[in-house]
């Protein structure tokens, strides 16, 4: 089995191997030499690298949830000022909807007694702060359209706040950064398009916003 991919204990610490330290040496050799194509490492080591970080990963999603989780409901004061029309709508779906699940969910998780939560995978755990994301924006996008405020359309701004989440906050492997942006970004371009009080004046400055936004944070990714 090739020693770079072998799965240690937790708390284990890897036995001196010279054979194995030699091949990290000269793929990190080559690394330096040819940089990163692809924003990865190569296979071996990527594997090693996201096996290494996984209980770091699951502690940070916990504690980034419930510090994000606060910070969705503080929201609601933007709800009141600008789309005060759908508010008693917003409050529904972010106290009464949204937040009892995103507690089960983060409770679940940091008890470690749902099976398939406790032994989820570096693929799984990234699935899970891009599903978290996107449910947000979800939310924001439904409140969003469901509104007839004139200042609707400064709402858009909130898509900056969930690509710095994703791309920033969680930390998402940058190809998921990027999926998710992307989503993100189809989202804000469909809703302006659908918002008929949309003024063509401030069109191009907030779509910039948010597409600035997508890219500074996958640069800081």
């Amino acid at each position: 089995m090739n020693t770079l991919t072998a799965t240690l204990p937790l708390g284990a610490e890897p036995e001196p191997d010279p054979q194995r330290d030699a091949e990290r040496t000269a793929i990190i050799d080559g690394l330096l030499q040819r940089g990163f194509p692809g924003m990865m490492f190569p296979v071996a080591l990527e594997r090693e690298f996201q096996q290494a970080g996984l209980e770091a990963k699951r502690a940070h999603i916990v504690k980034s949830g419930f510090i994000s989780l606060l910070v969705f409901n503080v929201f609601l004061v933007a709800d009141y000022l600008m789309l005060p029309d759908v508010f008693d709508l917003a409050l529904t779906l972010r106290l009464l909807v949204f937040t009892p699940l995103a507690l089960l969910f983060l409770l679940a998780f940091q008890s470690g007694r749902v099976r398939w939560l406790s032994q989820a995978t570096p693929l799984g755990l990234e699935a899970i702060a891009m599903v978290s994301g996107l449910a947000a924006a979800a939310v924001l996008a439904f409140i969003l359209s469901s509104s007839h405020s004139p200042l609707a359309y400064l709402y858009h701004i909130g898509f900056m706040v969930v690509i710095t989440y994703g791309n920033i906050v969680q930390r998402m492997r940058f190809w998921y950064a990027v999926a998710f942006s992307l989503i993100l970004l189809t989202l804000h371009v469909f809703g302006v398009w659908a918002l008929p009080s949309f003024p063509e004046r401030m069109m191009l400055p907030l779509m910039s916003m948010v597409l600035a936004s997508a890219a500074f944070t996958l640069t800081a990714n």
